[in-house]
């Protein structure tokens, strides 16, 4: 990560190989970072870092504390020299101790680290986040690690008020989100050469970059419709380098490429020929917007409330078209056809093994540990946690529909979708842009007909929250 002069280095689960791609280093992981800080000649000012904390101050020199150093500091002296700090980075490889299926034992490290050490190495860092957690929770704490946080925590929620950066996964994300929460991991090279590029990030959180325009259409450059994106929390590939054309309007965005003399509507980094000219889509983007929350909003508060019922007992809850994560395994999908919850296991879109409830998914589910021994006294998994939450009364939606004759929770409208599992979802996704990031990205004329012959909007069957 560079910013101006300075620099600031972790290292990856391939540098751990040390040059021996076949079986790894014989050499300790901290001979591995020696060999680095040498061959790069990082200092303070040029850290490389791995469990450790660097704060740079303003006319002063950085600071750079290392594991042994940031759990013998009191919570008070700690605090107070983030406090003093106009930058802070706490980083690490992060290791994959809380990942069961992809982890040590699949060679990832080549015999440079036991599946021992993994587990170790993510328990070390997960007390040195903690610790930073309670004194820096509220400063805009960098938190820089090869490994997503998944693979190194249990925590289900990340801090709103620090930014996450990490890789190893070859799958290019972005998270924004209004309370501010931030997670980066857009700029993965993977196996293919490609031109290297460092981009930039800031620490708003998500933010709107053309928030104070007024409505209208306007001409903007490539890179602006990028670094929206950016901003709204959404990863896309977009290399044309022609104009792009914005419309606003009514608090929602649609933008535009012309190629050849015709006009095609941006979805993300893809097009789609536009139906209309752009003064068409101006002069119809709020009937649009109001038809389409009206049409897909039940089904979309749907989605959210199994969300928050299964970050309650400690999933994710994370939403993809009509798909709901409970981890990367486990899955509820709700159809738009018939409103019914569906629960299953997968690793890929090929292979799904359905099952009649979530319970009976957790119990069977390989990825069922989701809170390890090491990380705490008591071992404690997603399954226990489910059934303390059903004790509670926490999941009255995910609790009521686990049978055949279960009521429906919410539908929409069949004209905009077709009857296969991942593309209604796919539909779904271009579709929750307009609820999650303002965004039109997909343009059906019969759901702005059908609203206003009041077919759609009505009083659709939808779930108490």
């Amino acid at each position: 990560m560079g910013t101006g002069m300075d620099v600031v280095a972790i290292l990856g689960n391939h540098e751990l190989w040390d040059g021996n791609p076949e079986t790894g280093s014989q050499n300790s992981i901290s001979d591995v970072m020696r060999k680095y800080v040498q061959a790069c000649g990082f200092t303070n000012y040029r850290p490389l870092l791995e469990n450790a904390l660097w704060m740079k101050y303003q006319g002063m020199s950085p600071v750079l504390l290392n594991e042994k150093a940031i759990l013998e500091a009191s919570d008070a002296e700690l605090a107070d020299l983030c406090r003093q700090s106009v930058r802070i980075v706490l980083g690490v490889v992060g290791f994959s101790g809380c990942n069961l299926t992809f982890n040590a034992d699949n060679g990832i490290y080549r015999g440079t680290v036991s599946r021992e050490e993994d587990i170790a190495r993510s328990a070390r860092f997960r007390a040195v986040y903690e610790k930073v957690l309670r004194c820096a929770g509220e400063m805009p704490v960098i938190v820089l690690t090869h490994n997503p946080m998944r693979d190194w925590s249990d925590r289900v929620c990340y801090n709103p008020n620090w930014i996450y950066v990490n890789g190893h996964t070859h799958r290019n994300a972005i998270v924004r989100e209004d309370d501010g929460t931030t997670v980066l991991s857009d700029n993965q090279i993977g196996y293919e050469s490609k031109p290297l590029q460092f981009k930039y990030f800031t620490t708003r959180g998500r933010y709107d970059p053309f928030a104070d325009l007024q409505d209208g259409i306007y001409q903007i450059a490539p890179e602006q419709y990028r670094a929206f994106n950016q901003a709204r929390g959404v990863f896309i590939q977009y290399k044309d380098t022609g104009p792009v054309q914005m419309v606003k309007r009514a608090g929602a965005y649609m933008f535009f490429r012309e190629q050849n003399g015709k006009l095609y509507i941006l979805s993300g980094g893809h097009i789609k020929r536009a139906e209309h000219d752009i003064e068409y889509y101006f002069s119809n983007l709020p009937a649009y917007k109001a038809a389409v929350t009206a049409a897909f909003g039940p089904f979309n508060r749907a989605l959210e409330t199994i969300s928050k019922e299964i970050k309650a007992f400690g999933g994710r809850g994370s939403i993809h078209g009509c798909i709901v994560d409970i981890d990367f395994c486990n899955h509820v999908y709700l159809d738009p056809m018939s409103g019914k919850l569906t629960p299953y296991y997968a690793l890929d879109i090929y292979e799904k093994y359905v099952f009649d409830d979530i319970r009976a998914l957790l119990e069977a589910s390989v990825a069922q540990p989701y809170m390890i021994e090491w990380l705490h006294q008591e071992k404690v998994t997603m399954l226990d946690r489910y059934d303390a939450a059903m004790e509670k009364n926490l999941l009255p939606v995910l609790s009521s529909h686990v049978s055949e004759d279960s009521m429906a929770l919410a539908t929409v409208p069949e004209l905009v979708l077709d009857t296969s599992m991942y593309e209604p979802s796919r539909i779904m996704r271009s579709i929750q842009y307009i609820f999650d990031q303002d965004v039109v990205r997909v343009w059906n004329d019969a759901v702005i007909e059908a609203y206003v012959a009041g077919t759609i909007g009505g009083p659709l069957k939808e779930l108490s929250c």
